[in-house]
């Protein structure tokens, strides 16, 4: 799994993350303390706090200011999602589980018959958006399962989103995008765009994003996939 600013189109399924952490220190008794950060206090909030978060919600961006203001306040920064990283992820069905009749007469002499159509081809795509400060916020799915003849693809199953990995912050509002190719065809697309909004303690609802992903299956039971922000 690769973290990327940009959209990322994969061919196998990866999983690392790396979070990011942050710690407070106290300054020891008798100690000078130094000039004050701005916190967010009981009765109101830090100026800076919702400059950044103004900017979040205008513009859908943070600059690297607005960015550097988050962090200096990161009981925040750890419940606002990142507008900028995204990382992706797949899980397909194993060779082990294509029944062994498919295996041989898929190989057999290269000849495959085009009388027989198997189903429960499937796969699983995903698109993660973290926090602020590194934290995996959710996990967009598309999941879509389909039947195939090795000359075409027959029909599709099933296929439908899912969010999984909630940090409890992030509401799902629905697809604003969701289509598929016709069958049966050789290869056949389907296309899901989600809406998230985030939600934060003491700001509300701040910012939306639109994580997509997208698969092609094949006549073969394979299948590749996009996802991006």
């Amino acid at each position: 799994m690769t973290r990327t600013r940009t959209i990322a189109r994969c061919w196998t399924s990866a999983a690392a993350f790396v979070l990011a952490g942050f710690a407070v220190v106290v300054p020891a008794a008798g100690a000078q303390a130094a000039a004050p950060t701005p916190v967010i206090s009981a009765s109101g909030s830090s100026t800076e706090v919702r400059e950044a978060l103004d900017e979040l919600s205008n513009t859908g961006r943070l600059s690297a200011a607005g960015r550097r203001k988050l962090l200096r306040h990161p009981e925040v920064a750890a419940q606002v999602v990142d507008p900028e990283v995204v990382t992706t992820g797949s899980a397909v069905v194993p060779d082990s589980a294509v029944p062994s009749s498919v295996r041989a007469l898929a190989s057999r002499d290269g000849q495959v018959s085009t009388l027989s159509t198997y189903c429960g081809a499937w796969r699983d795509v995903w698109a993660n958006r973290y926090t602020a400060l590194g934290f995996l916020a959710y996990r967009f799915h598309q999941y879509m399962q389909w039947c195939y003849n090795y000359s075409s693809v027959t029909s599709i199953q099933n296929r439908y989103p899912y969010i999984s990995n909630n940090d409890g912050l992030n509401y799902y509002r629905g697809l604003i995008a969701n289509s598929r190719g016709p069958v049966p065809a050789g290869e056949v697309y389907s296309f899901m765009q989600g809406h998230m909004e985030n939600c934060i303690a003491k700001y509300g609802c701040i910012s939306s994003t639109y994580p997509w992903t997208k698969i092609w299956a094949g006549n073969n039971g394979s299948s590749k996939y996009a996802a991006g922000l």
